[in-house]
């Protein structure tokens, strides 16, 4: 038998209502659910993003990002994306994801890719090239054929080098070759691509050879003139190859020593000559010689200045001397007097007029000539008679008696000149004088006192 006791009491354990809040949950470190995971193709200019997986954890976790560049942190780079720059090829990239709350944090890794340039791409320019033998070494620019970044280049084929960073190809000339295979190789962090073409060097054609033939004369240009330039034009010539052109100058069909410019000053020497040019087209054919016209050298013609201003002279006083060359300019002058009258003489621009004959405004012309012509100057020549003067012979003075006639004395050998013309200053009653011959007539029918009498 068993006794025990019935009745009604309560639970010592509170019972939860219905309505009562959830209890709090317990807190719970972060786990990985799902691992992280990169997106993007790792090339150079573009970008990687980050997916930082699933996580578990009470609370909820929080995370954060940190790029590594082979497995050393990138100042900086926490980022959901990173953007792939230069430096960055050939490294290793990953991304540490740490996850954090309350009961602790965990930290996993994303996988590691590689970064690398777009792989280079040939655009197939590249043409076969025929090249002259032993025209030197020839360039040629593989760069533009190409696409990618950061390439280097190599190549293969006999003769043929290339700059590995530049891509110029130097392609040698110095033995024949005939369609030798050239393969170009591009190479960057993304891979690589090739491009060929074939060389050939063959040997230089044989030239074509024809001899100068003249199809325009040569001239001289300029005037002929001593002193100013005559040039050579030297004309036109054909021929395979192309004619070489010597110059000879020329004075009266003579060669002007050490005159092969294609210019030509005319000296003193080339006066009254004439000028010419050779002019010798030579090249493999042969040679050839045409001779220009000929030009005629003079000096440039003179010119008359302000002229010879008259002149009027006294006569018999010698010979007066004029310099002619200070009246006309010129060069290789000569003088002449084509009208005038004599005892008027030129002599190397020296003018010499004698005075010994009266002259009454003749005209007297001059003229200087030379080579490239003549200029005439005219002026008027007058010769005067000397203004008698008195010879210093002492006249005697004259006394005569009243009524024995009329008396003559003559007085010229008082003066000196010629054609002397007398008379009586003060004029004397019955007294006269003969204007030519200077014979003094005194009538002596009346007493004179003593008078002085001047002629």
């Amino acid at each position: 038998m068993v006794a025990m006791s019935l009745g009604t009491g309560i639970d010592s354990r509170r019972r939860r209502r219905s309505d009562d809040p959830p209890a709090p949950a317990r807190p719970v470190a972060p786990a990985l659910i799902a691992a992280p995971r990169l997106t993007g193709a790792g090339r150079i200019g573009g970008e990687v993003t980050l997916d930082p997986g699933r996580w578990s954890g009470v609370p909820a976790p929080t995370w954060s990002l940190q790029w590594q560049r082979n497995r050393a942190d990138i100042p900086g780079a926490v980022a959901p994306s990173f953007a792939l720059s230069p430096e960055a090829d050939r490294a290793q990239l990953r991304c540490r994801v740490t996850a954090r709350n309350v009961r602790g944090e965990a930290v996993v890794y994303s996988e590691e890719i590689t970064i690398a340039y777009e792989a280079p791409a040939a655009k197939g320019s590249l043409t076969d090239a025929v090249y002259i033998h032993n025209s030197g070494d020839q360039i040629l620019n593989a760069f533009p054929e190409f696409t990618g970044g950061a390439l280097t280049f190599s190549v293969t084929g006999e003769g043929v080098a290339i700059d590995p960073v530049t891509g110029l190809l130097t392609i040698r000339t110095d033995a024949l070759a005939s369609g030798i295979a050239v393969v170009v190789t591009a190479t960057n962090s993304g891979g690589t691509a090739t491009s060929s073409f074939r060389v050939t060097v063959a040997a230089a054609a044989e030239p074509e050879v024809t001899e100068p033939v003249m199809t325009e004369a040569p001239a001289l240009v300029g005037g002929g003139v001593i002193g100013a330039p005559v040039t050579l034009d030297p004309g036109v010539w054909s021929g395979k190859p192309a004619p070489a052109l010597a110059f000879q100058w020329r004075r009266d069909g003579v060669d002007i020593p050490g005159a092969t410019a294609a210019a030509y000053t005319p000296g003193a020497a080339d006066d009254r000559t004439a000028l010419t040019c050779a002019v010798t087209a030579s090249n493999a054919g042969g040679s050839s010689v045409a001779v220009t016209a000929p030009r005629g050298v003079t000096y440039a013609a003179p010119t008359a200045g302000a002229g010879v201003p008259d002149q009027t002279l006294t006569q018999a006083t010698g010979v007066k001397t004029i310099d002619a060359g200070a009246i006309f300019t010129g060069s290789g002058l000569s003088w002449s007097i084509p009208s005038g009258p004599t005892g008027v003489t030129i002599d190397k621009g020296l003018i010499s007029i004698a005075t010994d004959t009266l002259r009454a405004g003749v005209s007297v012309t001059l003229r200087a000539s030379n080579s490239g012509g003549s200029v005439d100057d005219t002026f008027r020549l007058t010769v005067v008679e000397a203004a008698p003067v008195a010879s210093g012979v002492a006249l005697p003075d004259q006394s005569f008696v009243k009524g024995s006639g009329a008396k003559s004395f003559g007085v010229a050998a008082g003066f000196t000149g010629t054609n002397i013309v007398y008379s009586i200053v003060t004029p004397v009653t019955g007294v006269s004088i003969d204007a030519s011959t200077g014979v003094v007539s005194v009538s002596i029918a009346a007493l004179l006192s003593p008078t002085t009498l001047t002629v």
